[in-house]
């Protein structure tokens, strides 16, 4: 997945988030989509014919809102002089203010799908109808883990960014004997019934498990010593279990610490998926942070400051980074400034603006004249530039820290580069 079509994935999940919390009164909710394909003055057309039938809704309300909707639809799309390659999705709808009725406001939204949208639909409802890029944004195949030794066994799912641990198993069975003659013998027979048995009971419900997902692509067997070969062997997994195992991979631990360890090792096997990937583009950053700190970058002044100079190769962003990064006018000097904020502290910040004084000529005429969620800002600038972007989920161990440890923002540059103040 290229810089742009990265971010435009990352745009669209977000505001799946904002309209899947909009809801009106009756039909009075839009959602168009529109493939490449479709002529867009076709649709103007469709709608128009939409229009003149809306005439005939009985709840006058009702009436008022939906075609307020369809004008503001096919004004919008009057602006747009070819449809984009993916197609068009346009959401518009009358939502209440505090649920209530007589106070809606029209609210539009327009994206460009990640994919191209296939077939052309026209939805009127008290919600949104996303399912179609629901459908899009949905992880096609997932992988199942199964790491075994004597003692424990955890069964876990990668879908996605998500590798969630399904289940944990213990064996019971005693450590070994240290003893001779026949106590040792019988000792050993009794401990290697216990262990067989583990295994088969293992087997069992990895097969439920695995069986459970519609769209499991693969499985890797892993884990420290023998055992693996053991339950392969003796575990009694059925064919169609076997016939979806794609590795076998050994570790150095068990538990929850040898899966994340089965998960690293079984990168050649897992390359092309985007969890690796992205494993693997912290790992590389935090190496050169410590051996080649001259060949990248993070914190907001020195990441904005090299992609002034031109310097960055990849900007990486996580998507966790909720920060608003204002633009600050004083109305006596003239000079703007900027200041980044948590989105939590949004509100305090524009109260407070108004009493303090101006870093450059002391006058209390502040004003806060633009903002812009600092990722945005960030990927605006990183475009213009022509820089690789790269978002970066909290869902694996290496992005929260990403997050947690640089702030959520990151380059890797493509010459070392001095720390300048912005102009």
């Amino acid at each position: 997945m290229d810089s742009s079509s990265a971010y435009n994935t990352y745009m669209v999940k977000k505001k799946i988030d904002d309209l899947k919390g909009k809801k009106g009164w009756g039909t009075e909710l839009i959602s168009l989509y529109i493939p490449p394909d479709r002529n867009l003055s076709e649709v103007t057309s469709y709608l128009k014919s939409e229009l003149s039938q809306a005439s005939n809704i009985k709840d006058k309300i009702t009436n008022k809102n939906v075609r307020a909707c369809l004008r503001t639809i096919i004004q919008r799309i009057k602006t747009i002089s070819k449809s984009p390659e993916n197609g068009l999705a346009i959401f518009c709808g009358a939502i209440p203010k505090m649920n209530l009725r007589g106070t809606e406001k029209i609210e539009l939204t327009l994206l460009v799908p990640p994919y191209p949208l296939k077939t052309f639909m026209y939805r009127c409802g008290d919600t949104f109808d996303l399912s179609p890029l629901e459908k899009m944004l949905a992880v096609e195949g997932s992988y199942g883990f199964l790491l075994i030794d004597h003692k424990e066994a955890v069964v876990a799912i990668l879908r996605g960014m998500n590798l969630q641990v399904i289940k944990k198993y213990t064996s019971g069975a005693p450590g070994k004997h240290s003893a001779g003659g026949q106590s040792q013998r019988r000792f050993e027979r009794l401990r290697e019934k216990i262990i067989k048995e583990y295994y088969v009971r293992v087997a069992s419900h990895a097969t439920n498990i695995f069986r459970g997902i519609k769209d499991l692509a693969g499985i890797i067997i892993g884990g420290p010593g023998y055992a693996k070969e053991e339950f392969l062997e003796e575990g009694g997994l059925p064919q169609d279990i076997r016939e979806k195992i794609i590795g076998v991979v050994d570790t150095g631990y068990s538990g929850e610490t040898g899966l994340r360890e089965l998960v690293e090792r079984s990168e050649g096997i897992l390359k092309d998926l985007d969890y690796i990937k992205e494993k693997k583009l912290v790992k590389e950053f935090m190496r050169k942070v410590v051996e080649e700190p001259g060949s990248v970058t993070y914190g907001e002044r020195e990441v904005i400051s090299c992609l002034k100079q031109r310097a960055v190769d990849t900007l990486i962003l996580s998507e966790g980074l909720d920060k608003v990064r204002f633009t600050v006018k004083c109305f006596e000097c003239g000079e703007p400034f900027n200041e980044t904020v948590e989105k939590r502290d949004v509100v305090k910040f524009k109260e407070n603006i108004l009493e303090r004084k101006c870093p450059n000529c002391g006058a209390s005429n502040l004003q806060a004249i633009e903002e812009k969620y600092l990722l945005d800002e960030l990927v605006e600038m990183g475009e213009k530039y022509g820089v690789n972007i790269r978002i970066i989920s909290t869902n694996t161990e290496e992005g929260q820290e990403f997050l947690s440890a640089f702030g959520g923002f990151a380059a890797t540059l493509k010459f070392p580069c001095q720390t300048q103040e912005e102009t």
